[in-house]
Formats: structure tokens, C-alpha cells, sequence
């Protein structure tokens, strides 16, 4: 089974916010409102999109499931990472055979800013512990036209204009306990880490688990004072950067609470 980043779901507070932040670094957006007036800032760059919304788009929005770890309806700053897959079904299957309890598939029909609308099937599984690291949706896009996203990295996706020198090459995760979170991801992406190494500029221990279309995530806990660190404390266990190479330009900016690193 083929898994590549489809895109990234950002719940943030103040859309206002980053949008400005990302007009700083010269990022091209744009701000859509659908027919429920729930409104998303997109930014797309060569490989994925990142999407930011608020609280109130996510309860109308199936791809994203309604509750934290704890059970509970709090919505704080939180990042979904939403893996395209060749094959919606042996995915759920090797879910299951993991044990995980899975919501779906559920297929969803979604307007782009272009006005396409694009149609995909989502898998929700649930959590077995009590992580806080929200796990991954799995989805497989249907095609519907030369506007359907695709799971092929290289081929053109159309939610916005692309900042086509850019390019997602990691997704770091800050973890209290890696070892755990670890081996819960691998079991449900099929994948063995590749590499562990201590990264001494943000102070952490970190674990590589490598995706089909050259995209890695990073697991880090933290081995002294640093970003790492920095962000357990003040976001818990999630996202805490996403790097970009192509930039013209090196820079480190946060996104309510997700630094997007520039290389």
C-alpha cells in the first residue's frame, strides 16, 4: 500500500493571524468560505497543502474526528496529518488487523476555491491509548477530473496557485514518550523507523519513519532545553514543525504553535 501526505489540517484560533504570517514570508494563500460559512486558509506548495481552520469549521468537516484524546470536546490549537492511500480498503483491513477501531470509510464531497468539487473516501481509526499525538486520517482520493488531488506526489494538485519551489520534506512530532508513540504509528503505516539520532540544535532524540513520496516523520523527545521542549510545554504532545525546502531563503516562523521551517 502506497501512503504520501494528502494534506495537513491545522486547528488554530485566529485565521487572521495566519494569514498575516504567511503574507510575511511571501507564502501564497487563500481564504475560502464554504456554503456552511466555515472558513479555511489554504496554503499549497509543489508536494501537499496545509489547510488552517477554526473550531467551528471543524465540526463541519467529517474528515477531522470530533473529540481529543481525553473524550472530550476541547478544542486547543491541534494538527492532523491526512495520508493519501492507494487503497482505502486493505487499509482499513490492516487497521483492523492492528486492532484499531476505525470510523468509515466515509466518502465525502469537498468544494475547492477553484469551485471544483472533489470527492474522497476517509478513514477515522481511534486512539488505544492515551496518547495525545491525534492520529492520522487515511483517505483515497476519487478521481473526478483533471481538478481531483492525487496521492501521486507529482502530478499538479489544484486547491490554489502552488509556491512550486517548495516542497514538504519533514513533519516533526514532539512526544513526550517516542518509544510508544513510535511503535503505534509504524503498526498503523505498515512502516519500520529507518533511522534514530539525537538532532543537537532542538535538543532531541529523534526516530524517522520515511513515506513513499520522500516526505519523513520525525518523532522527537526532547534531551535538554530547546524548541522541543519549548513546545511540550506549551502545546503538548503534536506537530510542532513542519520543513519546506526550495526557499530562497532560510527562516524558522511559528503558525500558532507549528514553526514552519524555510530551507
Amino acid at each position: 500500500m502506497k501512503l504520501a501526505v494528502d494534506h495537513i489540517i491545522q486547528v488554530v484560533d485566529d485565521l487572521q493571524q495566519v494569514s498575516r504570517t504567511l503574507d510575511s514570508l511571501d507564502l501564497q494563500t487563500v481564504v475560502h468560505v464554504d456554503d456552511r460559512r466555515a472558513a479555511t486558509v489554504l496554503h499549497q506548495c509543489k508536494n501537499t497543502y496545509v489547510e488552517y481552520c477554526t473550531p467551528f469549521t471543524v465540526l463541519s468537516n467529517c474528515c477531522i474526528p470530533h473529540f481529543d484524546s481525553r473524550g472530550d470536546d476541547s478544542y486547543r490549537p491541534r494538527t492532523w496529518i491526512a495520508l493519501g492511500v492507494d487503497d482505502i480498503h486493505s487499509c482499513a483491513q490492516l487497521l483492523r488487523n492492528e486492532e484499531y477501531i476505525v470510523e468509515g470509510p466515509i466518502r465525502q464531497r469537498l468544494q475547492l476555491p477553484t469551485g471544483d468539487v472533489v470527492e474522497s473516501v476517509v478513514l477515522i481509526p481511534k486512539l488505544r491509548s492515551r496518547s495525545d499525538i491525534p492520529l492520522p486520517i487515511f483517505m483515497e482520493r476519487v478521481p473526478s477530473g483533471v481538478h481531483a488531488l492525487s496521492v501521486v506526489p507529482e502530478q499538479t494538485r489544484s486547491v490554489v496557485s502552488p509556491d512550486v519551489s517548495l516542497r514538504l520534506r519533514n513533519i516533526a512530532i514532539a512526544t513526550h514518550d517516542v518509544s510508544t508513540v513510535v511503535e503505534t504509528w509504524a503498526s498503523m503505516l505498515g512502516r519500520r523507523p529507518t533511522e534514530c539520532w539525537i538532532q543537537a540544535d532542538i535538543a532531541s532524540y529523534c526516530v524517522r519513519i520515511p513515506l513513499d513520496d520522500d516526505v519523513h516523520i520525525i518523532f522527537c523527545s526532547p534531551v535538554g532545553e530547546g524548541i522541543v521542549a519549548d513546545a511540550l510545554r506549551e502545546h503538548g504532545d503534536q506537530v510542532f514543525l513542519l520543513n519546506f525546502t526550495g526557499s530562497a531563503d532560510q527562516v524558522d516562523r511559528s503558525i500558532c504553535g507549528t514553526v514552519y521551517r524555510l530551507m
